[in-house]
């Protein structure tokens, strides 16, 4: 009989435990290897990462890179917008979060060219979300999409 209760407490604790382990944290944390440009002929590679630095009096902060290495840009002016939710209800993981984002990269002369991204962050309930819209380099006028790594 005591087997038995072991044996039960033994399950109830792995089933209590792997939703635990499949947690993955802030939506956007991590890093999105993708592509942009203004035609599917003429594609970029890109490598964006963004880390959520946490909440301080209402002020919640995510940073991140465009390119980390020697070509790295950080990211400004990050915004993450959650779907209008239900009232009383946090957001409908099914519909896309609004994500933008700026940066100044180099162009091939040294001169230094403004970056905006407008763009989606869904699959939300999987490992590999995904990151698609607009970008914008300089007067070049693109889409992008991104893949969570």
């Amino acid at each position: 009989m005591r087997w038995k209760l072991g044996i039960s407490s033994l399950v109830a604790a792995v089933v209590v435990a792997a939703p635990l382990a499949a947690q993955f944290g802030h939506p956007l944390k991590g890093t999105w290897s993708g592509d942009w440009g203004p035609n599917e002929s003429n594609r970029n590679r890109i490598l964006l990462e963004f880390d959520w630095v946490g909440c301080a009096e209402n002020n919640c902060r995510i940073v991140g890179t465009l390119n980390p290495g020697p070509d790295a840009a950080p990211l400004r002016n990050i915004t993450l917008t959650p779907p209008d939710p239900f009232p009383g209800v946090v957001a409908n993981a099914d519909k896309p979060w609004t994500l933008r984002f700026e940066a100044d990269v180099k162009d091939e002369k040294g001169n230094v060219v403004r970056v905006t991204v407008d763009g989606k962050l869904d699959n939300l309930g999987a490992y590999r979300r995904r990151i698609h819209g607009n970008w914008t380099q300089g007067t070049v006028k693109g889409t992008f999409l991104a893949i969570r790594n």
